[in-house]
């Protein structure tokens, strides 16, 4: 299978893991008790998150800027959920 030695791959993955971790981060900032699920919900839309905006500026930008704007797609990500759930939850209450 060629894709599998794709640098490409390879590079959008570390994209998604960079994502990931500054969303943790984020998420882990708010003080909040941490669950399973909150850690996993934060990895995977951070990491979608700054998949999404990289893939969007591939063409664009190097692979250096590629990796901070996911570095900040991950924290704004997670910053943007964040904002929506307590919004959320000031509603339903």
């Amino acid at each position: 299978m060629p894709y599998r030695n794709s640098p490409e791959i390879t590079f959008f993955g570390f994209v998604w893991v960079l994502s990931s971790i500054a969303g943790l981060a984020a998420m882990l900032r708010t003080g909040r008790e941490i669950t399973a699920r909150l850690v996993v919900m934060s990895l995977l839309n951070s990491g979608m998150f700054g998949l999404g905006m990289s893939l969007w500026l591939y063409d664009k930008l190097d692979h250096y800027q590629l990796g901070a704007v996911a570095i900040f797609s991950g924290l704004g990500g997670m910053t943007l959920i964040e904002l929506f759930f307590q919004k959320w939850m000031k509603m339903r209450n």
